[in-house]
């Protein structure tokens, strides 16, 4: 019997196979991701994981960010253009970091792995400075422009 163009009993031993790989693949934790790794391959598919992983987070933050600010449509434009300006020079950057052509050649079987984890570094700096706007500043900075102020927590009572 045939399924996906391969043989029953071959189908199974690639799924058996593959199933390390795929585990080691979807873990988003890059230390354990990355011990567990044994392979290049591996390597590199931790690595596009966790970027994966990091850049979802930047979308939730951006998209919270969006809708807690919904009333300031200017603001949310300007925003919108600030994210595609500073994804363009997260690109570039990339590429003056690795400007070969030939990546692979140039580079080697480690470049996606470099590549992605030089891309989820600048992709987490990214994420602190978009929760600035979720987190606030505090009250009476006078170069808060678009920021709320953080929100005073009340008193905790002390005690004895």
């Amino acid at each position: 019997m045939w399924r996906f163009g391969l043989p029953g009993r071959l189908t199974g031993v690639i799924a058996v196979l593959m199933l390390p790989t795929l585990t080691i693949a979807s873990d988003t934790d890059p230390k354990g991701c990355m011990e567990a790794a044994t392979t290049q391959l591996e390597h590199n598919q931790c690595a596009t994981s966790y970027l994966k992983a990091v850049d979802d987070e930047m979308n939730r933050v951006y998209q919270i960010i969006i809708s807690q600010y919904k009333a300031d449509q200017e603001f949310i434009a300007k925003l919108r253009n600030a994210q595609r300006a500073w994804l363009a020079f997260r690109d570039a950057e990339l590429e003056a970091r690795f400007p070969a052509k030939d990546k692979q050649s140039s580079y080697g079987s480690v470049y996606p792995m470099c590549s992605n984890t030089f891309l989820v570094q600048r992709t987490q700096e990214r994420i602190k400075h978009l929760r600035e706007w979720l987190d606030g500043i505090e009250e009476g900075e006078v170069c808060a422009g678009s920021m709320h102020y953080k929100r005073m927590r009340p008193a905790q009572p002390h005690s004895f």
